[in-house]
């Protein structure tokens, strides 16, 4: 039968546009299914590369896993270990330290299980000890003689919290008292009185005192040392009264060699 051909143009143009959709849709649907296969060859389509594990890894998220180690794919992949209780994973199992996760409220340190609010060497958080004096009461160190938290730079001591830089029966520490005489400045003993220079004759030796400075090598009021003494006369250390000697000479302090 003969078409004209004013009508068979259009049903020939019509083929080669379906002709042509066909054909770009079976290439799109070769390249995703050869899209799917390569990413199922690499890595399952976690999007890491679990193509070379070796022997005793898992592939998790796409990576190449060691479960046994891993404390966030312990024994299997997604298994997190709590850090409160388990700080490990050992064996594919979470572990506190080298021991069982803790429980009862505890958490795990490196040392183990340990109650934050009583534990005197991981008081509040791991790791943090109290001072000697001190014991860990609702997770703070508080002084043993206040029942209380010493604030600032104060010390726990055996009478409660002291300013060790100023205090002249703790200074720099607790139980450090200073000498007569002494004062506490910046947790150094040191003598409360700016002394003057010995006297060159007659030798002497002056000594910062608790009420004072004194040549204790010719002072009768305190000769030989800080106490009070009474002398007529003192001499190179060497106390007289009525005519008698009390205490004899220190040659050895007021001259510095022996006799």
């Amino acid at each position: 039968m003969f078409v004209p051909t004013s009508k068979l143009f259009p049903r020939l143009l019509l083929c080669l546009v379906l002709f042509a959709g066909c054909a770009e849709a079976g290439d799109e649907a070769d390249d995703d299914t050869s899209g799917d296969d390569d990413v199922a060859m690499i890595d399952g389509g976690g999007g890491g590369q679990c193509n070379n594990c070796v022997e005793g890894q898992k592939c998790c998220g796409g990576f190449c896993t060691d479960t046994d180690e891993n404390k966030n794919n312990c024994g299997e992949c997604g298994n997190a270990c709590d850090e409160t209780t388990a700080n490990r994973c050992q064996d594919g199992m979470c572990k506190c330290a080298v021991g069982p996760p803790c429980s009862g409220g505890s958490t795990c340190c490196d040392g183990g299980c340990k109650d934050l609010m009583t534990d005197a060497t991981n008081c509040g958080v791991c790791g943090r000890p109290c001072a000697a004096m001190e014991s860990c009461v609702d997770g703070m160190c508080v002084c043993g003689a206040t029942g209380s938290e010493c604030e600032g730079t104060l010390a726990c001591c055996s009478s409660g919290c002291i300013d060790t830089t100023t205090d002249e029966a703790n200074c720099g520490t607790c139980g450090m008292a200073c000498e007569a005489g002494d004062a506490c400045t910046g947790g150094a003993c040191a003598c409360a009185f700016t002394c003057p220079p010995p006297p060159v004759f007659p030798p002497g030796k002056v000594t910062c005192c608790g009420d004072g400075c004194y040549d204790i090598c010719n002072d009768p009021t305190h000769c030989g040392g800080c106490d009070a003494t009474i002398c007529d006369t003192c001499e190179l250390g060497g106390c007289t009264l009525d005519g008698k000697e009390v205490t004899p000479p220190d040659f050895l302090t007021c001259f510095g060699f022996p006799t």
